[in-house]
């Protein structure tokens, strides 16, 4: 049994490997990003603090615009797994 390497996988199959490889990078950012502006966690300001820099960039209705920033970007790691499993239900079929 011959081991495995990158160079013997076909290149459709580098190619899904690195388009996972960059969606769980890019969706843990993201989700990262969004707990920081909804909860405070990874040493975010929390909604008092997103609201307040929005209240700084003259973003009407300061909170409302907290709350939608960290609930996209949190949500955007849901969107991006969707669209994958879409892909691969496109790719086998």
């Amino acid at each position: 049994m011959r081991g495995w390497c990158w160079v013997t996988l076909r290149k459709e199959n580098r190619i899904k490997i690195g388009r996972l490889i960059v969606r769980l990078v890019v969706g843990g950012l993201f989700i990262g990003h969004g707990t920081q502006k909804l909860y405070g966690w990874f040493g975010g300001p929390g909604p008092a603090g997103t609201e307040q820099m929005m209240q700084g960039l003259n973003m009407h209705p300061p909170r409302r615009n907290a709350l939608a920033a960290g609930a996209t970007a949190s949500t955007a790691t849901v969107e991006l797994g969707h669209r994958n499993a879409q892909q691969a239900e496109l790719h086998a079929a």
